[in-house]
């Protein structure tokens, strides 16, 4: 946003891990020189937040390491000659690590989710009941990584009683319902993939009674949370600092 390369649109890679993203960007060779001074900006942007995180930075242009490992100077790397234009690609996206490429993401995205309503071609598909709070059906994406789509019942039997006992907007009732499954599900994707591998006997260290399949968990554990789900997120979310402190307090007594 300030200095050689102002108002260009850098190439750069994100990488995250355990919650922290590693931004690289590539400055073009040819636009700056040694001393230059740079002011760039990174901005972030997520659909569950209202104004995006702006991180400004600002950097002098040094000489080329000649150490690291090959990490160093530009003049013996391949493709030198190649002249960048900042901007070539989206960003986050622009560059490449190695010849395998960017490592997987180390988190969850956030799947889609479909509303299935009673009498739907899902409900319908997937044997919903009045019951059923969600499924999620297991698929792979180009890449053939297994993905996820989630099915959300928002004709279930207790989100509408919680809606019509509600005072606030049922819109609302009914976005906790949808997005507390679909975080209760990720969560069980989560564990069920940092799960050990099974052992010699084909059996595993976690094999219990509780079926073993994460679709089958999902739809148990769903089914069995959906008449506190939407409570349990309203009086969660209605606790202030005293209130904490006094069960805190009746916890230290017990």
């Amino acid at each position: 946003i300030e200095g050689a390369v102002d108002g260009v649109e850098l190439d750069s890679t994100l990488t995250l891990f355990n919650g922290i993203a590693n931004w690289s960007i590539s400055i073009p060779d040819d636009e700056v020189e040694i001393g230059d001074k740079l002011t760039i900006q990174c901005t972030v942007r997520d659909d569950v937040i209202g104004d995006p995180i702006v991180n400004v930075v600002s950097i002098t242009v040094t000489q080329p390491s000649s150490g690291g490992g090959g990490r160093g100077s530009r003049d013996g790397r391949a493709g030198n000659d190649t002249k960048r234009v900042g901007g070539s690609g989206p960003t986050g996206k622009g560059g490449t690590q190695g010849e395998n490429g960017p490592p997987a993401p180390a988190g969850l995205q956030m799947p889609e989710i479909i509303e299935v309503t009673e009498n739907s071609d899902p409900w319908r598909t997937h044997d919903f009941t009045e019951h059923t709070a969600c499924k999620i059906i297991e698929d792979a994406d180009e890449e053939d990584r297994s993905v996820y789509t989630f099915y959300v019942n928002v004709d279930n039997l207790y989100l509408r009683t919680d809606m019509k006992r509600s005072s606030s907007d049922v819109a609302l009732t009914r976005a906790k319902f949808v997005f507390g499954n679909v975080l209760l599900g990720l969560g069980l994707i989560h564990e069920h993939r940092s799960r050990p591998r099974q052992n010699g006997n084909g059996s595993s260290a976690h094999d219990d009674s509780v079926t073993n399949t994460v679709e089958g968990r999902v739809e148990q554990m769903t089914r069995a949370v959906a008449p506190f789900l939407v409570p349990m997120i309203d009086n969660l979310g209605a606790l202030t600092p005293d209130e904490v402190s006094e069960l805190a307090e009746a916890g230290d007594d017990e």
